[in-house]
This record gives structure tokens, C-alpha cells and sequence, in this order.
């Protein structure tokens, strides 16, 4: 998110400023310290399994308008965005009763090695596999359009020099510009 604004949104012209990421993230990050307290304790009396459920399908949902907040250039919105997802859904529904529902998981005796086994092999599994899925992505993306869009903004700022004629597909020469651009 810290470099979303000033690469996809273009430089600061007056609307937005250039740390914009980093004023929201700062914002949503004190309003934590109240919301997963709060959700601790509510936690306690709705059931942890229901609330981490609730801020899962909350995120899911508020993805799409995240993004379209993200997306106005306007300070206010862009912050607004990040403290609702951040902070109210994302750390305060799921951090807050984490804690106590992994420690409820399992018994006592092997409750750290538990908990630590699962979690290291799911960040190998996961988080260690993430960039080779995300460049595989990319590649299949710009495969199917033809371009990657940062390649299409250079053509726009340069010329149609990756046109050609014989090939169906606008941008279809792209290709191999778009493919060594993901890797």
C-alpha cells in the first residue's frame, strides 16, 4: 500500500500528498490500539470463531470499495479506506480474538509447538510460494491481453511501437516486453 498512491495514482498534484500511505496506515494503526482491545472483549461475548468469521467476510466484502477509495486521489477517502479495513476489520475483528482462539486450539502440552509448526509451515507453503504465484499470474495476464499495463502507459507516453499488424490482438507484440517486465 505505501507505494500504491505515488505509482498507480501518479505524483502528488495538490490532491493527495506523497505519504499519503503512510499518514493512513499511521492513523489506522493508533486507531488499533483501541479497536482490538474492544474486540477482545466483545470476542468474549459473541465467541471468537463468529467475529474472526465476521472480519474475514468484511474484508472480502469491503475489498471492491477499498480499492475505488484508494483510487479518488483524495486524502480523506484514501485514509477513511485504510482505518476501515486496516484497522476496523483486518486488526481490530480478526488480531483481537486471535490470541485466544489459537490458545483454545489445542491443549497446553503442545500448545507452542503446535501453534508454531502450523505457522511456520504455512508461511513456507504460502508466503514463500506467493511471488512465484503472483509473477505467474502476471505472465498469464499479459499473455491474455497482450500488454501489462505498465507497459501500455509507456507505449501511450512513446508510440504504438508495439502494434502489429498481423497479429488479432491490440498490443499482441507486447508481449515479450510485458513478459520481461513481471520477471
Amino acid at each position: 500500500m505505501p507505494a500504491y498512491p505515488h505509482q498507480e495514482l501518479g505524483p502528488p498534484d495538490n490532491v493527495a500528498p506523497d505519504n499519503v500511505a503512510v499518514i493512513a496506515i499511521t492513523v489506522a494503526s493508533a486507531v488499533s490500539i483501541f479497536g482490538v482491545p474492544s474486540c477482545g472483549r466483545l470476542c468474549d461475548r459473541l465467541g471468537r470463531r463468529p467475529l474472526i468469521t465476521a472480519g474475514g467476510l468484511a474484508i472480502a466484502v469491503f475489498a471492491g470499495p477499498f480499492w475505488l477509495l484508494a483510487g479518488t486521489k483524495a486524502t480523506p477517502l484514501i485514509v477513511m479506506a485504510v482505518i476501515l479495513g486496516f484497522a476496523g476489520m483486518l486488526n481490530s475483528m480478526i488480531f483481537g480474538p486471535a490470541g485466544s482462539f489459537f490458545s483454545e486450539l489445542l491443549p497446553a502440552e503442545v500448545r507452542c509447538t503446535g501453534l508454531d509448526l502450523a505457522r511456520e509451515t504455512t508461511a513456507v507453503l504460502f508466503s514463500g510460494t506467493a511471488p512465484f504465484i503472483a509473477t505467474l499470474l502476471c505472465t498469464r495476464v499479459a499473455e491474455a491481453q497482450g500488454c501489462s499495463s505498465r507497459v501500455a502507459r509507456q507505449d501511450r507516453k512513446t508510440g504504438p511501437e508495439c502494434e502489429r499488424p498481423e497479429s488479432p490482438l491490440p498490443g499482441a507484440g507486447c508481449r515479450a516486453r510485458a513478459l520481461a517486465a513481471v520477471r
